[in-house]
């Protein structure tokens, strides 16, 4: 495939000296009609690759369950509330607490700020260290602004105090975390706690996964691919975020490769 695309770019980068040869040896007028021949070729196979590709995308698993997660997410935010957030910061001017200041940190990052959340979150530990919730959603923020090896901390935490947290959501974002620092065995261990202690997901599954087959381990990765590329028991449907994890993981298990 490499070569049939550097071929490619080597006819089309010397088209015009194949055309200036032609000129000279058949003549402008043959030429012409030679260039227009083939321009109407290239149109007509440009047309095909374009259905083929399309056909080629819609049968592709992750593109499908991409479309619906990114349809279902926007909708999702499109029905967020704010009135929680703008409450919540006007409760503060009265009167300071750490709940306060975890409810407007907690409403931030579910509006899609974890900018705005992060000060209130920080504030509301000062206020009360021992809080599982605010430091949940503090680690929660600070992995969603690409900062893993901050939220490692306050998730860590989290997961110590409170291993329920979020119904084992802060177990799963400690996985993340550990995963994007690239602490593999860390990220693999925890994803296994995940599953015997709150009974993973295909999510928790294809990350589990990627860390095993980045680490080398891939009998173990395909073993956990297979699992999360499982399909749904007869009769019910999976949401839109698992049907794209078991997408990445039917399409892990042709191969070495897999998103992140």
């Amino acid at each position: 495939m490499r070569r049939l695309g550097l071929g490619l770019l080597w006819v089309i980068g010397l088209w015009p000296l194949l055309l200036l040869l032609l000129f000279y040896s058949l003549g402008p007028m043959p030429t012409v009609q030679l260039q227009i021949v083939l321009e109407s070729w290239a149109g007509q196979l440009g047309l095909v690759l374009l259905v083929l590709g399309g056909i080629a995308l819609l049968i592709y698993p992750p593109f499908p369950a991409g479309v619906r997660l990114l349809a279902s997410r926007t909708l999702a935010r499109m029905n967020t509330d704010r009135e929680p957030l703008l409450r919540a910061q006007s409760d503060l001017r009265n009167f300071e607490s750490a709940a306060r200041h975890l409810e407007a940190g907690r409403a931030a990052v579910n509006t899609g700020s974890p900018e705005m959340a992060i000060p209130h979150l920080v504030r509301s530990l000062e206020l009360e260290p021992s809080q599982p919730a605010a430091m949940h959603k503090l680690g929660e923020a600070l992995l969603e602004l690409g900062q893993a090896k901050a939220a490692i901390g306050p998730l860590a935490r989290t997961v110590e105090l409170s291993p329920e947290q979020g119904f084992g959501a802060a177990m799963l974002l400690l996985g993340r975390a550990y995963m994007r620092d690239g602490q593999l065995q860390k990220a693999a261990e925890v994803f296994a706690r995940h599953a015997r202690e709150h009974g993973g997901s295909r999510k928790s599954l294809y990350w589990r996964g990627l860390c095993l087959r980045r680490s080398g381990d891939e009998a173990g990765a395909r073993e956990v691919f297979t699992q999360a590329a499982a399909p749904p028991i007869e009769g019910s449907k999976l949401i839109a975020e698992e049907g794209w994890y078991r997408a990445c993981a039917r399409v892990a298990l042709w191969g070495r490769g897999g998103k992140s």
